[in-house]
C-alpha cells in the first residue's frame, strides 16, 4: 500500500475564511469558529501538528497552515505552475470549506 509520505506532496490546512483579506462569501460563513482561535489559526496549527506526528517522515515544508481558502488557493495553483503533470487536490472539510474552494477556484460550473 502507499504510504501517506509518498501518496501527498503537500498538505494545507487552511480555515473556511474564504477571502484572503478575511472576507467570506455570505452563504459560506458560519459562526461557530471561535474568533480567537481563527485569527490565531489555533485548530490548523493542532491538525498540522497531528499529521507530522502521525506522519514523522513527511517534509515539514510541505505542510502548509493558511488563513484562507483563498491563500490555499494560490499555493495549489503555484504547484500547478511549476509542474508538468496535473495537480491532483483532496478537499476535506465542512461544506462551508468545499463550496469556499468551489467559489474561489471558479469550479462552480463542474462542481457536483
Amino acid at each position: 500500500t502507499e504510504q501517506p509520505e509518498t501518496f501527498f506532496d503537500h498538505v494545507v490546512f487552511c480555515t473556511n475564511v474564504t477571502y484572503a483579506d478575511g472576507g467570506f462569501k455570505g452563504d459560506l460563513t458560519t459562526h461557530a469558529i471561535d474568533e480567537n482561535d481563527l485569527s490565531q489559526l489555533k485548530t490548523q496549527q493542532d491538525l498540522a501538528l497531528a499529521w507530522t506526528s502521525l506522519v514523522p517522515s513527511f517534509l515539514k515544508t510541505n505542510v502548509h497552515v493558511l488563513p484562507s481558502v483563498e491563500h490555499a488557493i494560490r499555493i495549489v495553483r503555484g504547484l500547478n505552475n511549476h509542474g508538468k503533470e496535473d495537480v491532483d487536490v483532496l478537499v476535506a472539510g465542512s461544506l462551508h470549506l468545499v463550496g469556499g474552494v468551489v467559489e474561489v477556484a471558479g469550479l462552480a460550473s463542474v462542481a457536483l
